[in-house]
């Protein structure tokens, strides 16, 4: 397995798709006097202090409201995103050479966005994520080095998640950049 594959905290759930959904808004594993959930001052300033730590450039926060899906909506969701994730990468692939030379993809690599495929240690991402108001189209999506970009966007997602942050406030923090392509 590629190192850069690997993620960053294991997290094992049992079950279905839908229960790992509903884990978001379920209360944490231990007791709430156990644990301290910051404010939402609190909570910015401490996303913005681990974008800092990370060295994650341009990035924006935006407060973001959760609104969960049905099963049904996931399911569609999920289907579209698909469809729209290979004609993103066409898009790129065609549009975007000089911004995909800039971060190092050679010939071979914009030959495989053009053929609707993600250069080896890259994702596409969903910038602000549909159960938090984002919508399924091209402006909100972005190619995104997996390892180590990728994952540090999504730790600092599961930071407000984990420790009970979304449950008591019904939004979070989602880093946001512009563009369609994020590097370092």
């Amino acid at each position: 397995m590629w190192e850069w594959s690997k993620s960053r905290k294991k997290n094992i759930h049992e079950g279905s798709l839908k229960n790992r959904f509903e884990d978001l808004i379920s209360p944490p594993s231990a007791s709430p006097s156990d644990i301290e959930i910051p404010s939402p001052e609190q909570m910015k300033e401490l996303v913005l202090s681990e974008i800092k730590r990370e060295n994650l450039l341009n990035i924006e926060l935006k407060k973001c409201t959760y609104h969960p899906q049905t099963w049904n909506e996931m399911t569609k969701s999920s289907t579209q995103y698909l469809r729209m994730r290979k004609t993103f990468l066409k898009l790129i692939g065609y549009s975007a050479q000089e911004d995909c030379r800039k971060i190092g993809f050679d010939e071979e690599d914009i030959e495989l966005l053009k053929e609707k495929i993600s250069p080896e240690n890259y994702n596409t991402h969903i910038k602000i994520p549909l159960e938090f108001g984002g919508k399924l189209d091209m402006d909100n999506l972005c190619l995104i080095k997996t390892h180590p970009l990728h994952d540090q966007i999504h730790h600092l997602i599961d930071i407000q998640i984990s420790c009970g942050f979304l449950q008591k406030y019904k939004f979070i923090y989602i880093p946001w950049f512009e563009g369609k392509i994020y590097h370092d």
